[in-house]
């Protein structure tokens, strides 16, 4: 439910520009949890892994966001939110498996915010 907050609060930030602010946020606030989350990353459990949830709700989110936007049509939104969550599931992990380095997750918040700014400024209309 913490998880599934935080990634709404960061698309709802996209469209008041502080979307730099919330993922440091959602970064720290993993790195905190980091041996617990990644432990439970790494289960594996049919349908209840955890990563296939967080998947999940970073596509859910990822779509619900897109669909609301003017979008140029050039990619469906099916296929933007599918790699948004690749993405920004291998951005937690990344973040899971560095916590103590801060300056790879500067790099990796900035990277993923780039990210983020190339993709809308493309599908937008």
């Amino acid at each position: 439910m913490q998880f599934n907050c935080e990634i709404q609060q960061r698309f709802e930030a996209v469209q008041q520009k502080n979307t730099f602010e919330i993922f440091n946020k959602i970064i720290k606030d993993m790195a905190n949890q980091d041996s617990d989350l990644l432990i439970l990353m790494s289960l594996e459990q049919d349908v209840h892994r955890v990563q296939d949830r967080f998947h999940k709700i970073l596509y859910d989110n990822a779509h619900a966001f897109l669909s609301k936007q003017k979008m140029n049509n050039r990619f469906s939104v099916g296929f933007l939110s599918q790699i948004y969550a690749d993405l920004a599931l291998t951005s937690i992990s990344f973040t899971l498996k560095h916590a103590e380095n801060e300056k790879l997750l500067e790099e990796q918040t900035d990277f993923m915010n780039l990210m983020q700014e190339v993709i809308i400024s493309n599908v937008k209309q």
